[in-house]
């Protein structure tokens, strides 16, 4: 389905010629996407070095990982601007918008995913320019509400979650997760079933748990046997969490102990997927 169809049946008086779509990139200072997910983004867009919104509708889109790949964050109406001047932390004038954000076309800000295959570098296109472009290409059944990085202890993810932490390659989490070795848990919650692993090489729990986003099951032999040929509506039911950070010069030999400890006290070899 296109973008301005679906958005055409939440808000009829909605036209391509009366709005302007907003790809919102790196500025050379700031990641949109992490602007996003910080919970700013509506006041960032605000704050324009040009009078890049002369019509009565916005629609703004993120950059999402890939140069077709856009996030939906919103559409808004303009209510008007403000004169130029100087934004904090920046050393130039810039134009301050009043832009209001339209609710009801919020139901899926955070979660739609759009495709374009329109190739340009400007960041303000006309609505009609993108009418026939503009793909709805997913919707996550959650909304990307990532801020920094919680800290290891307190490290509990859903597969919907590390998906988006994977597939947005957010900054904090991905230099969190590759720089240290450790122990981790993945917990079936269908089955209630443990399987406890090793992050034990070069970009640590991030490329580990990148393999089990990719392949379901890591090439572990219980979890091939319970999830090799699983469905993602399965694989969803897999939560993954951190048990114990390591040093990343430990030895393979300290490791291989702390990860047998953890498998004996949590039972996963008896009641679980650990087949060793």
């Amino acid at each position: 389905m296109l973008l301005f169809n679906y958005l055409q049946t939440l808000l009829p008086e909605l036209t391509p010629s009366e709005a302007k779509v907003h790809l919102a990139k790196f500025n050379g200072q700031d990641d949109p996407l992490d602007v996003y997910v910080s919970g700013t983004f509506d006041e960032w867009q605000e704050w324009q070095s040009q009078k890049n919104f002369k019509r009565r509708f916005v629609v703004s889109l993120i950059r999402a990982g890939h140069l077709q790949r856009w996030l939906y964050a919103g559409m808004f109406t303009v209510e008007g601007y403000e004169p130029l001047k100087v934004r904090s932390g920046w050393d130039k004038a810039f134009y301050r918008y009043r832009l209001s954000r339209i609710a009801v076309t919020d139901e899926y800000a955070g979660r739609m995913y759009v495709h374009s295959n329109y190739k340009s570098r400007a960041a303000y296109l006309k609505g009609e320019t993108l009418v026939d472009d503009l793909r709805i290409q997913e919707i996550s059944p959650v909304k990307l509400t990532f801020g920094e990085f919680p800290g290891y202890r307190q490290l509990t993810l859903t597969r919907d979650q590390l998906r988006l932490i994977i597939f947005n390659n957010l900054p904090t989490w991905r230099t969190a997760l590759s720089t240290v070795k450790g122990i981790y848990l993945l917990t079936d919650t269908l089955t209630q079933q443990l399987y406890i692993g090793q992050a034990n090489s070069l970009g640590g729990f991030w490329n580990r748990w990148c393999d089990y986003f990719k392949t379901g099951h890591g090439g572990n032999k219980g979890l091939i046997e319970e999830l090799g040929t699983a469905d993602e509506e399965r694989l969803r039911g897999i939560n993954f969490s951190i048990l114990e950070v390591m040093d990343p010069n430990a030895t393979e030999s300290e490791i291989n102990q702390r990860e047998s400890h953890w498998k004996k006290i949590l039972l996963s070899r008896v009641v679980g997927y650990n087949r060793n």
